[in-house]
């Protein structure tokens, strides 16, 4: 019986500059999802991932778009399931399927899923770390996961991911130009078992992330299953859509918080002229606003220092509203 995730993980996000050669760094605040984040993914049948290594250029401009879908991350106590996932502080929500994640410093991991329509419950004995952080080119890791759900008969599930950085420079996508782009590897085998049957799947899928974009640029997969000695092969792929990749991309660049991680204050500067009167927050994993003071009429060029020593340690956004009542999200740790 095939059971697979990865529809779950697909929703989760030409021109060359001087900083398309920086090695990009994947961190907790710059990728890990928050609370009130949603996204758009445009579905197509795959397409080639290019080649691994230094400085590429990945153009995927004519990759085809099939359909789309959307997901919000949303918090765990609000799905219909939250009570058995104590484990986890964020999930995300698609189509009446849920996705539920430990969203730490140091990774971000699957605790559980929920599919639609009465579908099968998944629980995590021992969660999968989808991704790790820091992480950056030429980093690997190999994380084994267990997990239990009920589909007319008890099934067991083994499986172990193995998450490698092989490639850095910039990808195109329908959607625009992105720099500094990470491409994650992602090899994950899991078997199925129970009184009746037995199940082995492979998923084999790249993903494109950018740090300070919350949800994949791009990926693509070959997903192979074998149940009751038949075997099927799949291919797909999405790229990212959502307004929080594409605010994030244009702008997210002139804002700059230092330092990062941060213990007692940190500083917001901003180098963007298009950006004026922002209203300024502080907002938890939750969703929540923590600021002492809501900083108002804030605009580029200027450079403030904000008191965060009141804040345990975890990840925190910088949220600015704008005139046009667009949100940006900055990300920041508190490490004490």
């Amino acid at each position: 019986m095939k059971k697979t995730l990865l529809n779950f993980f697909l929703l989760g996000f030409i021109g060359l500059n001087s900083d398309s050669f920086a090695q990009p760094t994947l961190t907790a605040s710059g990728c890990n999802p928050v609370i009130g984040n949603t996204y758009t993914a445009i579905s197509n049948g795959g397409f080639p991932q290019g080649a691994a290594g230094a400085n590429q250029t990945w153009n995927f401009t004519s990759i085809g778009n099939t359909g789309s879908s959307s997901s919000q991350i949303v918090a765990v106590n609000s799905t219909p399931n939250g009570a058995l996932f104590t484990n986890s502080n964020i999930a995300s929500s698609s189509g009446g399927a849920y996705v539920y994640y430990s969203s730490s410093a140091n990774a971000l991991t699957i605790n559980g899923v929920a599919s639609p329509s009465g579908g099968p419950l998944i629980t995590y004995s021992n969660g999968e770390d989808f991704l790790r952080y820091p992480f950056t080119f030429g980093n690997t890791y190999t994380d084994t996961w267990a997990a239990t759900f009920t589909s007319g008969v008890d099934f067991f599930r083994t499986g172990s991911v193995t998450v490698t950085a092989d490639g850095y420079g910039t990808i195109i996508t329908p959607q625009g130009t992105f720099t500094n782009a990470l491409r994650i590897h992602f090899v994950e085998t899991y078997h199925d078992s129970s009184d009746f049957a037995v199940g082995d799947y492979t998923n084999d899928q790249y993903f494109w992330f950018k740090d300070g974009i919350t949800e994949a640029l791009a990926s693509t997969y070959t997903f192979t299953s074998t149940f009751a000695g038949q075997t099927n092969t799949t291919t797909g792929g999405t790229y990212a859509s959502g307004t929080v990749g594409i605010e994030e991309s244009q702008l997210s660049s002139s804002i700059a918080l230092f330092p990062n991680p941060a213990q007692e204050t940190i500083n917001l500067t901003i180098d963007d002229e298009n950006i004026s009167n922002a209203k300024v927050k502080i907002i938890n994993q939750l969703g929540q606003d923590v600021s002492p003071v809501e900083i108002i009429n804030f605009n580029a060029g200027n450079n403030t220092q904000i008191d965060v020593a009141y804040l345990k340690n975890g990840i925190y956004s910088i949220q600015l509203l704008l005139q046009d009542n667009s949100i940006i999200n900055k990300r920041f740790t508190i490490n004490k």
